[in-house]
């Protein structure tokens, strides 16, 4: 893979030009390095001595100022003073290892080799290195550690970790004197430098404890040999240090030093509850779930006081992970089981009625007309999946899909789902990180790079959950799996990280927040393009079968880590479910051109319209027009009548309407008509009402509906209306209008189709009342 520190570029240039330079640049080193890789392969390493090894991990003086694409680099969110420190160079060292798949072997199998064995770009398969870390770990990015380490030789190497959760140390960091096994080592080329060991898989790495058998003698520690009971109490005193990992690992050893008989007797027991306590902490849900019904089953069978407060105890930490896993039946059976202990429990009762409003979610939905609406941005609401609408099927051209099992009405929630993992926009952005896959042609950046690390933390910390993501598409070059089972080796459990970015890839949904619809708090403003690299980002397993259409039925908001489908018309029962995937734009070739980096290119009837229309060539040179007469317009403003400029605009749109033949676009959006119309709505808005109203009527009408009114009743018909604010904002205007011809029952049915449209959008109706202001009483 590839990962870079973002470029910042001058201000003069946008964010998406900036990524553009930084990639391009990116591309360049791929080939070279690639050249490289080809001239070192299979060369006998060369050995680095004490002092070079760590003289690499210090970061180097820049020495001349980089050119101009390169003006400020990462040391600028550092804020450090000059001489700045190269940390471009550091990403640098970062970029570029071929995907190639965890090791399958366990310890016991693998041979022991030395570091001078190691030949460049190779995977040394069959093979081990034991090693020693004789540094702290260093150049600690958000998704990469580097650590000088040797063997028993006396030979150095730098070795390079990705962060996904490998560390043992509560610091999460790598402490001097860490021992490890790298199996399978991969001694790879960086550019311009020497080669590195390189770690990309988790399972592929193992700390060991410093009296390990398999440890050189000269490493190992052999001291007093500790019984159970003192691994025990080793542990608890670490839980209340607030050390967590390391009272894991001490129960790890308390409930290995046990005899047989003492694994299944009251000491077992409580190892295993204080161990569940540790990995709730952690929330290693599985394991804590696990640990706390075997805790539970070792609690002695006499009714007396203590007996009972353990198997509380037990119950309780049975129930938080269960809950935590989403497994509210295991929940409710735990807490349910507190509450037979200890009736007036006050924790036991409130987790119970807790629990028993996820499962009334899972069965009926989420209310979200009392949800908290922006302000639950970057949170983990406590809610519950909604999925039993839906089902995934396979389609008959589009692989996997999502369907209806039942009719769904215009409006109602068609699924809430709570992410898998789920990375916010950060609140004060300063950097971002751009990582290329080499069999890639386009780079992913900001969030999507954290969600890398999220998704392969969530998974290692709980094996379970595993099934749901390896069953999602990972792209043409990764066949369905045998098994989706996450496969556990020397207690680790193995997962290709290289699959997992691609699942991401094609599967993630992410959000950014347009400044012009603060209100739309909610609303998804479909995957963040260049130019919002920050925006926010989750994998949301049941809703990533959703296929996407122009002419979609169901649009998606979020809640916190939740994503809200909506129906944007009613839906018949065995009906695909489908969403936007980017924002539609009127112009074809960029739109479809949007689409192909996933793969595709749409068949709703739009884009079959727009690819067989001979008028959309001509659509497209009218509408660079209008981008280069709105990016006119505080010229245009200073210097013609306001008329002039409306009339320009009017022009404009009849003839952009004649792009739009009837044969081709009966019935369907035409989306090349609403900028303009929305301009002119406006800018008629107080000198002439019919005009005013004939230009709002025509943006509803470029988005696919047709709004009816009676003198005191309106209703939208048509099967492929887009739904979006400008829709909303023109119900809204259009109703204002009304209330100059007295039609005050038209104007609260107006404004009730603007409310509902709006909950569709957003998701729930937070921040209606502030775009909109209150109703006016009549």
């Amino acid at each position: 893979m590839a990962q870079s520190a973002a470029t910042v570029a001058p201000d003069t240039l946008t964010s998406a030009q900036k990524i553009d330079m930084v990639q391009a640049e990116l591309e360049v080193a791929k080939l070279r390095l690639r050249q490289q890789a080809r001239e070192r392969r299979g060369l006998e390493r060369v050995a680095p001595s004490r002092a070079a090894v760590l003289q690499r991990l210090a970061p180097k003086v820049i020495r001349q100022a980089p050119r101009p694409s390169l003006v400020r680099t990462f040391d600028q969110a550092l804020e450090l003073d000059s001489p700045s420190l190269d940390h471009r160079r550091i990403a640098w060292n970062m970029i570029l290892s071929e995907p190639h798949t965890p090791s399958t072997s366990s310890v016991a199998s693998l041979s022991k080799i030395m570091l001078r064995d190691l030949l460049m770009e190779n995977h040394h398969y069959g093979t081990m290195l034991l090693l020693r870390a004789i540094s702290s770990s260093a150049i600690h990015s958000s998704m990469q550690t580097c650590i000088a380490v040797e063997d028993e030789n006396g030979d150095h190497e730098l070795l390079t970790i990705h962060d996904f959760a490998v560390t043992s140390h509560s610091s999460q960091m790598i402490q001097q004197g860490s021992l490890f096994v790298i199996k399978e080592p991969f001694f790879r080329t960086v550019l311009d430098e020497a080669c590195v060991l390189c770690v990309d898989h988790p399972s592929d790495i193992l700390f060991l404890d410093t009296d390990n058998p398999v440890l050189p003698r000269a490493w190992r520690t052999s001291g007093i040999e500790r019984s159970a009971v003192q691994w025990k109490h080793a542990g608890n005193l670490a839980l209340r240090s607030q050390d967590p990992i390391e009272a894991e690992r001490c129960y790890n050893r308390a409930l290995a030093a046990m005899t047989a008989s003492q694994a299944d007797d009251i000491l077992g027991g409580m190892i295993h509850r204080n161990r569940a306590q540790a990995r709730i902490s952690l929330e290693h849900w599985d394991g804590a779930y696990s640990d706390a019904m075997t805790g539970m089953r070792l609690v002695p069978q006499e009714e007396d006081g203590v007996a009972n407060l353990q198997k509380m105890r037990a119950f309780y930490r049975a129930g938080r992970a269960a809950y935590e896993l989403g497994v509210y039946d295991r929940a409710h059976s735990a807490y349910t089981s507190v509450t037979g202990i200890a009736p007036n429990d006050v924790d036991g009762l409130r987790e119970l009625k807790r629990t028993e409003a996820r499962m009334a979610e899972q069965a009926t939905g989420v209310n979200f007309w009392a949800a908290t609406g922006p302000a639950a941005h970057g949170t983990r609401v406590d809610h519950a999946d909604f999925l039993r609408r839906t089902e995934a099927r396979r389609t008959q051209t589009h692989g996997r899909g999502l369907f209806a099992i039942e009719s769904i009405a215009c409006g109602d929630i068609i699924l809430s789902e709570k992410a898998l993992a789920f990375v916010p926009s950060p609140a004060t952005p300063k950097s971002f990180h751009l990582v290329i896959p080499p069999s890639a042609t386009r780079g992913t950046f900001g969030t999507q790079g954290n969600m890398w690390t999220a998704v392969i933390q969530k998974v290692l910390a709980n094996p379970s959950i595993g099934p749901r993501l390896l069953s999602l598409y990972a792209g043409p070059n990764y066949p369905p799996l045998e098994s989706l089972d996450i496969p556990m080796l020397d207690g680790r459990p193995v997962i290709d990280i290289f699959r997992v970015e691609n699942i991401i890839e094609y599967n993630s949904f992410g959000y950014a927040h347009d400044a012009d619809l603060t209100s739309f708090g909610n609303a998804a403003l479909a995957t963040p393009s260049a130019d919002s690299m920050d925006g926010s980002m989750g994998l949301w397993s049941h809703a990533s079968a959703i296929n996407h259409s122009c002419l979609y039925n169901a649009e998606h908001s979020f809640i916190g880590d939740m994503i809200i489908f909506r129906a944007t018309r009613d839906i018949a029962k065995d009906e695909e479910i489908t969403t936007l995937y980017k924002e539609v734009n009127a112009d074809y070739e960029i739109r479809d051109a949007a689409l192909r980096t996933w793969g595709f290119s749409c068949d709703c009837k739009l884009c079959e319209a727009d690819r067989h229309c001979p008028a959309t060539t001509q659509r497209k040179h009218l509408l660079q027009q209008v981008r280069e007469v709105l990016g006119r317009l505080p010229i245009l403003n200073a210097t013609l009548e306001p008329r002039a400029i409306i009339m320009m605009f009017e022009d404009l749109l009849a003839q952009i309407e004649k792009t739009y033949p009837g044969e081709f676009y009966h019935g369907l959006p035409r989306l090349g008509l609403i900028t303009l119309n929305r301009y002119c709505a406006y800018a008629y808005a107080r000198s002439d009402t019919d005009k005013a109203l004939g230009h709002a009527l025509a943006v509803i009408a470029a988005h696919g509906y047709t709004l009816d009114m009676t003198e005191d009743d309106a209703e939208f018909t048509g099967n492929n209306g887009m739904s979006a604010p400008q829709v909303v904002d023109q119900l809204i205007n259009v109703g204002r209008l009304m209330e100059r011809k007295d039609r005050a029952a038209l104007v609260r049915r107006l404004r009730e189709m603007a409310l509902e449209m709006y909950i569709v959008i957003n998701g729930e109706p937070s921040g209606f009342e502030a775009r909109y202001g209150r109703a006016r009483e009549q």
